[in-house]
This record gives C-alpha cells, sequence and structure tokens, in this order.
C-alpha cells in the first residue's frame, strides 16, 4: 500500500487526545466497607466487568475516527506487489483492426471513440505507437497523442483480415522502439472467429506458447468493440466469388464469367439489381432474388474489344449492414494471340515428320487449314466466292518454329542487347554505331524472331539444354527468361543427352533411364483431379485418354517443389512442373517450366494422333499464358511486375532506366523509377480496389514526369486488383467464453467498452484508491461512537436497571 498524501497520514497521531482524555478525566470511587458488602460481591463484579467493556469499546471507537480521518485524507492506493507507472510516463502500443468486417454496424465509429477517449485519458509525457492492421509490417512510430487521432482518422477500415498471433508480435515489435518502460498494449478489434486462423495454426495453446515465449513485461488488454450486438441485426448479401472458364482471355473471343452471391440475412432477398462493369464502364443490368441464408450463380458472356489489362466488376444495390463487399472486382489480361517458339531437335520438309510437326498444327490449326485454302481465300477477296470454313477464323496461338541453332543465335543476340541496355549511358555504344549494329544484324534477329519475344518455348527432343554450349550472354538470357516469369515446355526423345538434361537445374525433375514396353502399353490416368486446365479431357469414366497408348517413357525422378500433372495407371509421372504457388491453380508470377515424360511425335505414343492431343495442348499453352502471373491479391500482398527489356520487348533502347506511372484506387498516382530489365516490386496496396500500372520510356534521361498521360509514350499497361477476401463479409464473432479464456491464457484482461477499459488501465497505473471506503467507514465508526455513548445513558435512567454499587 502506498500513499498519495503521505504526510496526512501524520494525523493519524491525533488518536492519542481521546485516549489522553480518557486516562486522565475517568471516574475516581471512594472505598467504605460496609458488613453487608459481601451479600453484593457477585453483583459489583459483574457490572464492573461490563462498565469497563463499555468503557474500552468507547476508547476504540474515538481513537478510530481521527485515525480514519488521516489515512482518508492522505488517499492510500491498494495495488499488486509490483512497480507501477504512477507519474511515469508510458507507452502505449495501439492495435487498431482495420479490416473490412470493422466497417459494419457500429464497429469503426464505437472504435473512433473509445480510442478517442482512451487517448484522452493520456498525459502530455506519454507516447502512442498506433499500429492498424493493415500496416502490421511497417516500421512503428512513436509520437504523441495528437499524431495518434491523425493516424485513426485516416483508417479506412477495409482490410483484410489477420491473425491474433500476428498481432500480438507486431505489438511485442513495437516495444522494442517504445521510449519508457511501462508499456501497455491494447488490442481494438471486433475478434472475428477467424482471427485465430488466418495465418496460424488455430490451436489456442500454441498461441498462448509462442506469445510466453516472445512477450516482454507488458500489460495486455483486449477491447471487444463488437460486444453486446444482435446477431440477427448483422444479416448481410455480398459478392462472394467472381471467375471465368477459360485458362486464358482472347482478344474477341467470348468469355463466360460466373459469380457467387451469398445472402447472410434470414430474409429472403428479392428483385436486387446487378451490374456487370468492365474498366468502371456498366455493360449489362440483370435482377437476381436470392433466398434466406442461400447463394445463387451469376453468368455473364463477355467478348474483350481491347487487348491489355480490364477489371471485371460486379455490383450489387443493396442497403445492408456492410456495403463495402456489394461490389467486387477481377483482374483480366485479355491477350491478342499467344507467341509460341516450337525449337524443333530434328527439323524437317516433310509434313509431319518434324518433332514438332503435331504440336504446331494442334496450336494453330486453322493456319494449318489455310494453308490448303490459299486458292479459296483469294477468291474470296475478289469478291466472287464464299469464304470457306475457317476463312475468317484466327489462331488464338502464333507458331514459329527454330531450329537449334537458330534459336540459340536469337537468344545469344537477345542477351548481348541486354547486357548493352543495362550497361550506364556512359559505357553505351554512340547512337552512329548502335545503327551500325543494328543494320549488320537486324535481319537476323528479325529472322530469327528477336523482336518478338515468345510468350512460351516448346523444346521438342534436343540433344542438349539451351545454355549447355552456348555463350554467357544467350545462356544467362535463358535463364533471365525463366526468372522473369517465362514459360518453358520440354518433350522428351531419343535424341536427348541424358546426363547433360539431368545436370540442368531449372528442370523439375531428373531424367533418367526409358522404360520400354515391348507388346504392352502403359494407358494414362484422368488428370482433371490434380490440373485443372485439363478437366475439359474427361474424368475416370469418360476420360479422352482412354485411347492413348505410351510403349516407351523417360522415367522421371522428381525433384523439391515439383507435383505431378498426369501420371500413367501405374504411378509413372508423365507430366511434372514446378509448383511455384501453393497448388497448380495459384501462382506467384514466376515462370513455370512444364516436362513430358514422352516427345510430342509418334515414336513413343500414339498422342499426337489421337483427338485429345489438341485440347490438351492447347489448354496447356492457355493456361499457362494466361495463368503464370497473379493478376489479383489481398490487402499488402506485393505485386512483382516485369520491367521493360526482355519481358517487354524493349531490346536497344537508348534510355537505360523506365518509369512507372502508379494509378491507385483512390485515384492517386505514384511514379516509380527502375532500371531496364529489374522488376517493378510494388507493395502499397493497403487500399483494395483496381491498381492500374503503365510503363513509359523516360525521354531524354530526364527523371521529371508529368502526371499527363500525353507527356510521355506509354509502351506497357496493366491492370491489378486488390480485393478483401470474402471471409471477412461473414461477420462471426468469437463466442465471449472463448474470448475470455484467451485472454486470461495471455494474462490480459477483456472489456466491452472503453469506459472500464480506461478505469482498469488508471487502477494498473496508480493503483487503486480506497479513501471514499474510508470516509464511509468514518461515518459509520462515527454514528456508532454516538449511540454507544448514549445507550449507556439511557440504560441508567431506567428505574428497573440494577445499578451497581462501586466500593
Amino acid at each position: 500500500m502506498s500513499f498519495l498524501n503521505a504526510a496526512m497520514a501524520l494525523g493519524a497521531l491525533a488518536f492519542v487526545v481521546p485516549l489522553a482524555i480518557h486516562l486522565l478525566f475517568r471516574s475516581r470511587f471512594r472505598s467504605l466497607d460496609w458488613g453487608a458488602m459481601f451479600l453484593l460481591q457477585d453483583i459489583v463484579q459483574a457490572n464492573r466487568r461490563r462498565m469497563q467493556w463499555h468503557q474500552w469499546i468507547l476508547l476504540a471507537l474515538r481513537c478510530a475516527i481521527p485515525i480514519l480521518l488521516a489515512f482518508a485524507m492522505a488517499r492510500p492506493l491498494i495495488s499488486a506487489m509490483r512497480t507501477m507507472a504512477g507519474s511515469e510516463p508510458i507507452s502505449l502500443i495501439l492495435i487498431v483492426d482495420d479490416s473490412r468486417s470493422m466497417s459494419a454496424a457500429q464497429r469503426a465509429s464505437t472504435t473512433m471513440r473509445a480510442t478517442g477517449e482512451l487517448l484522452q485519458s493520456l498525459s502530455r509525457k506519454d507516447e502512442v505507437i498506433v499500429i492498424p492492421t493493415s500496416q502490421l509490417g511497417s516500421v512503428p512510430e512513436a509520437g504523441a497523442a495528437q499524431d495518434a487521432r491523425m493516424k485513426l482518422r485516416a483508417l479506412q477500415f477495409d482490410g483484410a483480415p489477420v491473425s491474433l498471433d500476428d498481432m500480438l508480435h507486431a505489438g511485442l515489435a513495437a516495444c522494442e522502439v517504445a521510449s519508457h518502460p511501462f508499456r501497455r498494449m491494447v488490442v481494438c478489434s471486433d475478434f472475428q472467429d477467424g482471427i485465430l486462423t488466418a495465418t496460424s495454426d488455430g490451436s489456442d495453446q500454441a498461441l498462448v506458447g509462442r506469445w510466453e515465449q516472445a512477450r516482454s513485461d507488458v500489460e495486455l488488454d483486449f477491447l471487444n468493440v463488437a460486444a453486446g450486438e444482435d446477431p440477427a441485426q448483422l444479416g448481410n448479401v455480398f459478392v462472394e466469388s467472381i471467375e471465368y472458364d477459360q485458362p486464358a482471355i482472347m482478344l474477341e473471343r467470348p468469355v463466360r464469367f460466373s459469380a457467387t452471391i451469398r445472402n447472410l440475412s434470414d430474409a429472403a432477398m428479392s428483385g436486387m439489381r446487378c451490374s456487370w462493369s468492365v474498366d468502371g464502364v456498366n455493360i449489362e443490368e440483370t435482377e437476381v432474388s436470392i433466398p434466406a441464408r442461400s447463394t445463387t450463380q451469376l453468368h455473364w458472356n463477355h467478348a474483350f474489344a481491347r487487348a491489355g489489362g480490364a477489371s471485371v466488376a460486379l455490383s450489387v444495390e443493396h442497403h445492408d449492414t456492410l456495403l463495402a463487399d456489394n461490389r467486387r472486382r477481377l483482374a483480366v489480361n485479355v491477350l491478342r494471340n499467344i507467341r509460341v517458339w516450337l525449337v524443333d531437335g530434328n527439323p524437317s520438309n516433310q509434313p509431319l515428320k518434324s518433332e514438332t510437326g503435331f504440336l504446331k498444327v494442334a496450336l494453330s490449326p486453322f493456319a494449318f487449314q489455310a494453308s490448303f485454302q490459299s486458292s479459296g481465300l483469294a477468291g474470296f477477296q475478289g469478291g466472287s466466292k464464299r469464304p470457306p470454313i475457317g476463312g475468317l477464323r484466327r489462331d488464338i496461338v502464333s507458331t514459329r518454329v527454330l531450329s537449334f541453332a537458330a534459336f540459340s543465335r536469337a537468344f545469344k543476340q537477345l542477351g548481348a542487347s541486354q547486357q548493352r541496355s543495362k550497361q550506364p549511358s556512359s559505357m553505351q555504344p554512340s547512337a552512329t554505331q548502335q545503327d551500325g549494329d543494328r543494320q549488320s544484324s537486324g535481319k537476323a534477329a528479325l529472322a530469327e524472331g528477336l523482336s518478338d519475344i515468345p510468350d512460351l518455348i516448346v523444346l521438342a527432343n534436343l540433344k542438349l539444354p539451351p545454355g549447355a554450349n552456348l555463350h554467357n550472354a544467350a545462356g544467362q538470357t535463358f535463364a533471365g527468361f525463366i526468372a522473369d516469369g517465362g514459360n518453358v515446355v520440354v518433350f522428351d526423345g531419343d535424341r536427348m543427352d541424358q546426363d547433360a538434361w539431368a545436370a540442368c537445374d531449372w528442370l523439375p525433375a531428373t531424367p533418367l533411364e526409358v522404360i520400354e514396353r515391348g507388346g504392352s502399353s502403359m494407358r494414362m490416368e484422368p488428370p482433371g483431379a490434380k490440373y485443372a486446365a485439363w478437366s475439359v479431357l474427361g474424368g475416370s469414366g469418360d476420360s479422352l485418354l482412354d485411347t492413348v497408348e505410351v510403349r516407351q517413357m523417360r522415367r522421371l525422378q522428381l525433384r523439391d517443389n515439383s507435383t505431378v500433372m498426369m501420371r500413367t495407371e501405374s504411378g509413372d509421372p508423365v507430366v511434372v512442373e514446378h509448383a511455384n504457388g501453393k497448388n497448380l491453380n495459384q501462382r506467384d508470377g514466376r515462370g513455370r517450366v512444364v516436362q513430358f515424360a514422352i516427345p510430342c511425335n509418334t515414336t513413343w505414343s500414339n498422342l499426337p494422333l489421337r483427338p485429345v492431343f489438341l485440347p490438351l495442348v492447347q489448354q496447356l499453352v492457355l493456361d499457362l499464358a494466361g495463368g503464370a502471373e497473379s493478376l489479383n491479391g489481398k490487402p499488402g500482398e506485393t505485386f512483382r511486375i516485369q520491367s521493360a527489356g526482355m519481358a517487354s520487348g524493349a531490346v536497344g533502347s537508348n534510355s537505360d532506366e523506365r518509369v512507372w506511372r502508379v494509378t491507385g484506387p483512390r485515384n492517386q498516382v505514384q511514379t516509380r523509377t527502375i532500371r531496364v530489365g529489374d522488376p517493378l516490386v510494388f507493395d502499397d496496396t493497403s487500399d483494395a480496389g483496381v491498381y492500374r500500372f503503365m510503363n513509359t520510356e523516360l525521354s531524354g534521361g530526364s527523371r521529371a514526369v508529368d502526371d499527363s498521360a500525353t507527356s510521355v509514350e506509354a509502351t506497357a499497361a496493366m491492370v491489378r486488383v486488390i480485393e478483401v477476401p470474402a471471409s471477412e463479409s461473414r461477420l462471426r464473432t468469437l463466442e465471449s467464453d472463448r474470448l475470455m479464456a484467451i485472454g486470461d491464457a495471455l494474462g490480459g484482461s477483456v472489456f466491452d467498452d472503453a469506459g472500464s477499459l480506461i478505469a482498469a488501465t488508471r487502477r494498473d497505473r496508480f493503483g487503486l484508491e480506497v479513501w471514499r471506503p474510508l470516509i464511509w467507514l468514518l461515518l459509520v465508526v462515527m454514528v456508532a461512537e454516538v449511540l454507544w455513548q448514549q445507550r449507556r445513558s439511557i440504560r441508567s435512567r431506567l428505574p428497573n436497571d440494577r445499578q451497581g454499587v462501586a466500593l
């Protein structure tokens, strides 16, 4: 116990005043011998003891009055056996959940009001570190209460969910930069039921264990702003997801979009207007009705008239408790065509005799058909004949067949050009020398496809892997092609040097010996369950692969981070790839390498002769070209976008830098300057919405970029979308008992309002003042003293009272 006014406690010594009065002025009696006194001896002794008890109790009450008064004026504090901050400054670590669910009902306003009251209770010497959950990875900054209020007013409450584990560790990291030894961490959240499973393993014991290992001397409080809400008032309608049914979206070709709309209220919703839009322009409107506690599917067919990045959105006009999730966006990349280089290990002028003959027909069937209908097309152009079937159709894949020597020369030239573009401008050749170089090698570069960087490279039965016998520039360029997002498909064959390919570190599997089955053949199992792009090939009952027979194949030994896409019924892998994402349908933007254990001709199997070959290779190419890069992410995720150079085809540019203009969801414009060939790493994605990236070329080496798009030459435009996961729209909070149990296990307290939190903060900082109970006790003692004194006087006046005799 301690005192705020310790000097006032000395007033307790005033108790000696009633004690002295009692001792100095107590009654004195004279003794008189009386012969019959022995008959009253028992009565005299009993009355004497009673009078003594009465006097002692009265004395105790009178002494207690000054003691209680002095202690009440000294303002005693009751606290735990630890050092309290008291008047010392403290560091408040305020973790505010600004996820989308916090904007439901009155949670956001409750948070602002509660945090405002908490900040108002601080002194000028205290410091505050505000950590929004959307910025857990940022460097914590300490400031005054006024700075914290400004940061809180800027919160949007539209972020992604985070785990309690991440919140606590961010708070502990902020404790490391706190200036004061007394620290208090307050977590202000609605405590959705996913707060324990968003990034942790969901185990309360594991969470407590990690906290105990990492925690320091810091007080922990939970402020639950969703306490007392009526679940019946939290009905919500939201767009749960948007998907499309093709691996890649091609220009002027219809694509089917499907959206899932969920109704979490107890009432059916009818006649809700839904709007499909592209790049913010409404294209189609419709009405939907959804029963209570159910979902509905909404479909839309659309053909894009412009290639490049675009954003597709579905909006539902409905007023509910959470408006932000009534709209969901999806970023797509519309391809004009897919450029594929077919590197043939055994070229031939005879139809379908080369390694890539069947593959070229499967990827460009209309171009193959047009080569036999050139005369019909000529007549159509003159207006005398009807167009033949397929005459007006266009292949979505453009192929170019190259020999290994031509491929090597192209990549050698490309690598040298990139090396020149990355040199400082003082080290680059003069414009005259560059013109001479282009004149001497421009025809060869054009012939080898140098000016048309492919989206996919297919290596068919090559003896050696690229880079094995190439110059350093070419070898580094091909490795950079994969690292920068380029896709590669490798087909096996009898010409491959097993040892050379086994030493190739970018392959997903190590090639071993060739398996031969003599008279029997190996059959394929349906791959749809493993690879979504091949689900069109059928399932176990109607697989198009049933007629495929494999007589020979190479045994493959999987490497780390590789996944089997197709295997035989006996379990031998036939097609494998590097699993860059969590699964085959979630990519992280890096290049993908797909490896076949069979060739793409008829030497080892009849696959090229079967009808399944065309959808198999086309779906694979579409998925590699359209799904290699992640265009959609959660708030806080990083986008890695390829810069000029190899990815964009800007080879031999005079400028060694590129400027990216990034337009955010609130039309804020940022500029980033990077070197040619380096990727743009953009992590300022805390706001949900559409981000537009414009790759512009600096004019004259100047770094200044005007906000108008006309000031620079646009060379690339890309669209990315940040969306909050649909789990934030379910509005299910943790049960209060479980939250209390977690708080107790972590050594913290759970509060439902700011008032109780502020009171607890003051109590822990200064202790519990008990002067009020002492004042009440003083009043009771004073009344008791009067009543006890009057009791003796009343009894002495009673006629039947047996008076004692004092001798």
